[in-house]
């Protein structure tokens, strides 16, 4: 069983099947299951439809899933049975009813068998090899706007989510900030230090930290400039030449073997697709030179080159595109429409309904006033100078996460006067990471003490123990699923969607927060006292969450956050 739900539906229908599928069987099954994920649930781990005419027209009927498919009975379940016992893929049973298949994994199986391999891919669990060996792209935030307005703000927040995500996925990217002023525009490589930010120009405070818990750039990758100025997100370790034609990006190219190297060590380098907008991007083939230059930006992007289907390979290629540009913008004027062309939405008062022009620093002191009435209500002195430091800080940090919680093209809704409640959301998922953190810190300080034994290997660890269905939750709905969502995503945005999910990772990581915060309240993670005989559900239950410690960082480092609280 690889390290991918792909992986297992392949495993399973080969069995079923007597041979290995096909990649079109595998795709079509995914395509048509339902499976219970962080936003729907479903009674089973994946539930198929049998009157499916996608499935039959794929199936054998000489196959034993074939004859269930066709006529579901008592003596086909039977017969789908006992060919899943002679393979022994992770299937507890199987269940039919209404004429839905509901299939339940053996959870046990699952998680001996996916834990052990997120901690082996630490920080780079879920990246994957999807833009790798393709043209680079340059992600570029236009604005009319030369001031430093929230909106303005917004607009490079998601240029640089856009970024990290692509580069997450094996990508070459290029970031450039252009302001347009009058006729012609200008513009300057994008330095993580022009950024607004909510935090004070002092040295940092010194926060508790986790004894595991560094700086998550190793999940998207080092920034490098390149020979034009710009900043670079790479990916690999290797640095590749630009290749002068367009690969067809391929589901199974996830980074499923590269568990093996050090996951943050990688340097990489980014490609990118180019797509034909009425096309699925997993079928697009390399002839899409001339569509591509009517989506570009006026006088940037792609080339304006024209390709004839007649023309052999070889002149096709001298053709085809060297760069791929992505243009998040806050107005189309002088920009020309396509499908990697973004216009994010204004910012408006929630109060009057109207738009809010105010700056980044008057929206970050309406932040750290909130922050710091929640501290007061929980009995602690804010008057010191290391405690607004940390406020604006954290203010920062929440700011980062509500810029990217709607989706770009919806307007930015906040709060500005008032009791006001704009961090709310963001504070949560911030908070749910702090107590991840608590609890880790706390155990090391009793194992220093020697009251407990460390932390055992993963592959020593029982996680027979882990019986509730919130831990397994935790595993299917979030840990096995990051991986997709990557993809989803990245797939969405290269493949020229006009309705990316550039808040589907936002949403993902709130989800998993609430869902963890609920596991938090109701089961106890250290046992009182360390009594021997709790300690293997113990261990279980803190390589359960040391995986969700690292899932967490990882989502938060491609939003943007890459300095995270140990303590809230």
């Amino acid at each position: 069983m690889e390290t991918s739900v792909a992986s297992f539906v392949s495993s399973f229908l080969g069995c079923v099947m007597g041979e290995p599928p096909t990649q079109r069987q595998t795709e079509v099954f995914m395509a048509v299951a339902r499976r219970a994920d962080f936003e729907k649930l479903t009674q089973g781990d994946f539930v198929i439809p049998l009157n499916s005419p996608k499935l039959k027209s794929v199936a054998d009927a000489a196959t034993p899933f074939g004859k269930l498919l066709l006529n579901p009975t008592e003596e086909n379940i039977k017969l789908v049975e006992q060919t899943l016992e002679t393979c022994r893929p992770p299937v507890g049973k199987i269940v039919v009813l209404n004429n839905m298949l509901r299939i339940h994994l053996v959870r046990v199986q699952v998680m001996k068998t996916f834990l052990p391999r997120i901690a082996k891919a630490g920080l780079r669990y879920g990246a994957c090899k999807l833009l790798q060996q393709q043209v680079p792209i340059t992600v570029t935030h236009r604005t009319l706007d030369t001031s430093s307005s929230l909106r303005n703000m917004r607009g490079a927040k998601l240029a640089n989510h856009l970024s990290s995500l692509l580069a997450f996925c094996g990508a070459e990217v290029n970031r450039r900030e252009k302001q347009n002023r009058g006729g012609k525009g200008t513009s300057k490589d994008f330095m993580k230090g022009d950024d607004e930010h909510c935090e004070p120009q002092t040295t940092p405070v010194t926060e508790a930290h986790h004894p595991e818990q560094t700086l998550v750039e190793a999940s998207m990758g080092n920034k490098r400039h390149s020979d034009k100025g710009h900043v670079k997100y790479r990916q690999g370790s290797e640095v590749r030449e630009k290749k002068p034609h367009i690969e067809t990006l391929r589901s199974h190219t996830r980074e499923d073997d590269s568990v093996n190297a050090a996951p943050d060590t990688t340097e990489a380098e980014m490609h990118v697709v180019c797509t034909l907008q009425t096309q699925n991007i997993l079928e697009t083939q390399p002839q899409c030179v001339k569509e591509e230059t009517e989506a570009s930006v006026t006088g940037e992007g792609i080339p304006a080159q024209e390709s004839s289907h007649t023309q052999d390979v070889s002149e096709e290629k001298d053709e085809v595109v060297s760069e791929v540009e992505f243009v998040v913008t806050d107005s189309m004027k002088r920009v020309k429409d396509g499908p990697w062309v973004y216009q994010y939405g204004g910012v408006v008062e929630v109060r009057t309904g109207g738009a809010w022009a105010g700056s980044v620093q008057e929206y970050c002191r309406i932040l750290v006033e909130e922050l710091k009435r929640t501290s007061e209500m929980r009995q602690r002195d804010m008057d010191g100078p290391e405690w607004v430091a940390l406020l604006e800080k954290q203010a920062g940090r929440c700011l980062t996460l509500q810029l990217l919680s709607p989706t770009h093209s919806n307007p930015l809704r906040v709060e500005v006067e008032g009791d006001t409640h704009n961090t709310k959301e963001a504070s949560f998922m911030l908070y749910n990471y702090a107590r991840l953190c608590s609890i880790f810190d706390h155990f090391e300080q009793c194992v220093q003490q020697g009251d407990v034994a460390p932390l055992p290997p993963v592959e020593d660890v029982d996680f027979s123990l882990l019986r509730n269905d919130e831990e397994w939750d935790l595993v299917w709905l979030y840990l096995l699923r990051w991986p997709e969502i990557v993809e989803e995503v990245a797939v969405g945005v290269v493949g020229g969607s006009r309705r990316p999910k550039t808040a589907h990772i936002s949403r993902f990581l709130y989800s998993l927060s609430h869902r963890w915060s609920e596991y938090y309240c109701r089961h106890q993670v250290l046992s009182e006292g360390f009594l021997p005989h709790l300690l293997p559900l113990m261990y279980a239950r803190l390589h359960l969450l040391q995986a969700l410690s690292t899932l967490m960082r990882t989502c938060f480092a491609v939003l943007g956050v890459d300095s995270l609280p140990s303590y809230m």
